[in-house]
């Protein structure tokens, strides 16, 4: 048996995350409805993440107890949604069921601070979070096709202008980080993770020609960049041939480098000037450079994915060369 004291001490710790997978074979009401009766519970909750396989054949709704269950967490902060765009409508359907104690139309308490949504089509939710920070959109059409972020960042603009971070699937060039400057002016940490370099930029530019626009974010801390096999910089992922033949890892690794020092030091020209933002850290893949006292970027940690989460962060010094630089 555990003390009520190791209990409460527990408590906090266990149940600050809720994982929602929808079993579509399973009944899964009676296990909501134990949680919705535990009101301490409840009150401990700070993450919520609601996710499903990518399944063509399924039919089958959210059950409605689930929209109560989201209005019911009093203290939630952050809400991730990754889900097939047929449950839109339904979605939308429960979005006026009202978070409890607050005004009517409204299904996310007022705490709620950061949102992750699988793709654009979702950024509706966005008109029922009060005081939204933090946006993460995960995929959609804008990787590998030449749309404008116009009508989305319009949306935001009006909406949540005083966004502080903004996670989406476009391309690093100069006329999208110039219109999320425009309608975001306040973010402090921007990712732009688009998969593929637009095919009308190939041969002509690639992103170290579109780095200077950075200078328009005044707040801005931390930039967010995809893999450099992604960006345009002559530099194609070995793929699988690195993980099954060890023995290429040093000549395969190589080109890595330098591509991704001249990236770094990219940056450092035309971003880390006197004139440019106050850049902490620049993330480039799964891996970490933090600005040091003499404005260099130096390779610190290492991102570690915690399911489809992101940005779960290990404390691990990954080291530097001779020169400085991340090995």
């Amino acid at each position: 048996m555990v003390d009520r004291r190791t209990r409460m001490i527990a408590m906090p710790l266990i149940f600050s995350k809720i994982f929602y997978f929808p079993l579509w074979d399973e009944d899964q009401k009676p296990y909501i409805e134990i949680i919705l009766k535990n009101r301490t519970i409840l009150s401990f909750v700070r993450i919520f993440d609601f996710f499903s396989l990518d399944d063509h054949e399924f039919e089958h709704k959210i059950p409605a107890l689930i929209f109560t269950l989201i209005a019911s967490l009093p203290r939630l902060v952050e809400l991730s949604i990754l889900v097939d765009n047929r449950l839109i409508p339904q979605f939308q359907q429960n979005l006026d069921r009202g978070y409890k104690g607050d005004v009517a139309g409204s299904l996310f308490p007022p705490s709620l601070r950061s949102l992750r949504i699988p793709n654009w089509e979702w950024l509706f939710l966005v008109d029922s979070v009060s005081q939204l920070e933090h946006l993460m959109v995960d995929s959609g059409v804008l990787e590998f096709h030449d749309v404008p972020l116009k009508p989305y960042l319009e949306k935001l603009r009006t909406v949540h202008p005083g966004l502080t971070m903004l996670h989406c699937p476009a391309w690093c060039v100069t006329e999208n980080i110039r219109e999320i400057a425009r309608c975001l002016p306040n973010l402090r940490d921007i990712g732009l993770l688009g998969r593929r370099f637009p095919q009308r930029f190939w041969r002509a530019s690639s992103v170290m020609d579109h780095l200077a626009p950075f200078r328009m974010f005044s707040k801005l801390e931390s930039i967010s960049f995809p893999d450099i096999s992604k960006l345009g910089i002559s530099y194609r992922s070995p793929g699988t041939a690195f993980c099954l033949y060890p023995g290429l890892r040093d000549s395969l690794d190589s080109p890595a480098k330098e591509v991704t020092q001249r990236l770094l030091e990219g940056i450092e020209k035309e971003i880390l000037t006197k004139t440019g933002p106050r850049l902490l850290s620049v993330v480039i893949g799964d891996i970490i450079y933090e600005v040091d006292a003499n404005r260099r970027l130096r390779k610190r940690r290492r991102i570690c994915r915690e399911g489809r989460r992101r940005h779960t962060v290990v404390e691990e010094y990954v080291g530097d060369d001779e020169d400085g630089n991340g090995k």
